[in-house]
């Protein structure tokens, strides 16, 4: 939701069907995305000019896919400013406007996004639209989002993308919001001891119970991880804006431990940032938490152990998670029931993915091809 974990062959299988059209959903930094789009751009125009046949008008590239084109070349050459992605979304916004035309509106909000990430921001919730062009791009994408009343949730998952920076996230939440649109914080009230969870998933949770060093357990592990609901909050039902949130489980239950394994972390430095202050980050995804662990985690107290090792610093209650980067999926391993490790069925997980689960055996996950050569377990001490 990168970012979150965007769905993969073993975390959850995309359907046709539930492909979401993004502007970020093939990398989790935005320059690869758009490299990646000017390759296949240009791939399809050699294919294009390779071609013998004659080229009818009907069969011409679009003006719309010709434009695109020109933008992401832009881009990445730095003659497209943002000054020059304001122009444009405010065309696409007019147009969506006059003609109901979901592509367009579809476009407005790409446009304003690449503004947002380009640009660095608008000032977020608490502070966009103070000046005049912010004001303004603000209000016509609002005013652009009463004109799909019926189309907002599509829309919302359109611009929403977990490769995008949190002050465009946040900024995107709230020109929905004033449209009348809102993805509502959703608190689990299941018990005295539960978290507070925003559906907004780049954005914290407010644990009701935390755990540090000083006072681990493995009753105490458990009670940190059921805080959580995952079986049934909001936050990680998988798909709901067409990703899974395996990252976003394991960010919250570390950071409720005292052991933070980030969802933002320094571009440049790899070290840990904490929202709001997410300028110059990148959001990490369920391989890039494997990336972040191998190259950073020991600077944060993080090492590298076995199944057996990473059972016994859960059943003693220390954080411990499982990473699957070639696959994309991220574990946090709970203590077991019988304070065992069983080599067979292997370590017991609590995970957010494509199946939600408080409490299984990794086995009920992997099969055995991967646990045997794809799996990696970490502890913090």
């Amino acid at each position: 939701m990168n970012g979150i974990s965007q769905i993969n062959p073993t975390d959850g299988a995309r359907t046709a069907g539930e492909t979401k059209r993004s502007a970020g959903a093939a990398a989790a930094d935005f320059s690869s995305v758009l490299q990646q789009s000017l390759a296949a751009s240009e791939e399809s125009s050699s294919v294009q000019s390779d071609s013998s046949e004659s080229v009818s008008a009907a069969q011409e590239p679009s003006s719309a896919a010709s434009d695109t084109t020109d933008l992401i070349t832009g881009l990445i050459t730095g003659q497209t400013d943002v000054g020059a992605l304001e122009e444009l979304a405010t065309d696409a916004a007019k147009s969506a406007t006059d003609s109901g035309d979901m592509s367009e509106a579809m476009k407005a909000l790409f446009l304003f996004c690449m503004m947002m990430q380009l640009g660095g921001g608008l000032g977020g919730a608490s502070g966009s639209g103070s000046s005049g062009s912010s004001s303004g791009i603000m209000m016509l994408m609002t005013a652009m989002l009463g004109q799909f009343s019926k189309n907002k949730e599509a829309l919302y998952n359109n611009a929403v993308d977990p490769t995008y920076n949190a002050d465009t996230l946040d900024t995107v939440a709230e020109v929905f919001e004033r449209a009348g649109y809102t993805k509502t914080d959703v608190p689990n009230t299941t018990g005295t001891g539960s978290a507070i969870l925003p559906t907004q998933f780049w954005q914290p949770t407010t644990p009701a119970l935390t755990n540090s060093e000083s006072n681990r357990s493995a009753e105490n592990l458990r009670a940190v991880i059921d805080q959580f609901n995952v079986e049934t909050a909001e936050r990680y039902r998988p798909y709901r804006d067409g990703y899974t949130y395996c990252n976003i489980f394991v960010w919250d239950v570390t950071s409720a431990m005292g052991a933070e394994i980030p969802h933002y972390i320094d571009s440049k430095t790899g070290e840990i940032r904490i929202y709001p202050d997410t300028s110059g980050t990148t959001p990490l995804d369920a391989a890039g938490i494997e990336r972040w662990l191998a190259g950073y985690g020991a600077g944060y107290g993080w090492r590298e152990v076995s199944a057996q090792e990473a059972q016994a610093a859960a059943n003693a209650g220390k954080p411990a998670v499982t990473t699957a980067g070639s696959i994309g999926h991220v574990q946090v391993v709970c203590p077991s029931e019988n304070a065992s490790f069983d080599p067979v069925r292997g370590v017991t997980v609590a995970q957010a993915g494509s199946k939600v689960y408080n409490y299984t055996y990794i086995s009920n996950i992997y099969g055995a091809a991967t646990l045997n050569s794809r799996i990696r377990y970490w502890v913090h001490e």
